[in-house]
């Protein structure tokens, strides 16, 4: 369920996927959406971001060229016939109001799983051609137990970090995610601080000292 095509969306939409399938598609076709490309010139390319995306899952992006939308032909055409599917079982049963959104999402998945219970057998062909999952999702943060230093300092993936004073001695634990870390201590989140990359000492804010 979009609410937009925003990279966040792509993303979570794209994990939902695989991880229901189990298995990764060695390639991955997009249409030209600013989620997924950026203007260069007189053309196109893969954002940063998404690329580091089908990275972690090790998958090839490609995307159709622009203007030309009947190269994801296939795509779009399955896209449009399951929102008709949705719409006549709106119909047959009388009426667009869901209670809940949870509701609805039930009603669209028992939809999906009645045209797909006759793929299986084809599905099956494909996956030899696919490959297995990472070991966590992109956006699944690797957690931390960390003392703070007599300098104030933790040191995360070989990064110096600063933390206020107050902190010193004290355990936290960190959340580290792809572009951010942030830390806790208890229940109590403490801070958001971008991630380092290397040994870098962007994580250094001489505020904390």
């Amino acid at each position: 369920l979009c609410f937009s095509e925003s990279f966040e969306t792509l993303t979570l939409g794209y994990e939902k996927a695989v991880w229901e399938l189990g298995y990764v598609a060695p390639e991955h076709r997009t249409d030209n959406l600013t989620a997924a490309t950026q203007a260069m010139g007189s053309r196109r390319e893969f954002t940063n971001r998404w690329q580091q995306f089908m990275a972690h899952y090790e998958t090839v992006p490609t995307t159709n060229n622009p203007g030309v939308s009947h190269e994801n032909g296939s795509v779009e055409k399955s896209h449009d016939t399951l929102k008709n599917a949705i719409e006549q079982e709106l119909m047959l049963r009388g009426s667009h109001d869901f209670a809940t959104q949870k509701d609805y999402m039930v009603f669209v998945k028992k939809i999906v799983a009645g045209r797909n219970a006759d793929r299986k057998e084809r599905l099956l062909e494909e996956v030899a051609y696919f490959h297995d999952l990472p070991d966590r999702k992109w956006n699944s943060p690797d957690i931390h137990q960390l003392r703070v230093s007599s300098s104030s300092t933790v040191q995360i993936f070989d990064a110096p970090y600063t933390d206020p004073s107050r902190l010193i001695h004290f355990t936290l634990k960190a959340y580290v995610y792809h572009d951010e870390i942030i830390l806790f201590y208890r229940n109590q989140k403490l801070q958001t601080m971008p991630r380092a990359q290397g040994q870098s000492l962007a994580g250094i804010n001489y505020r904390h000292i």
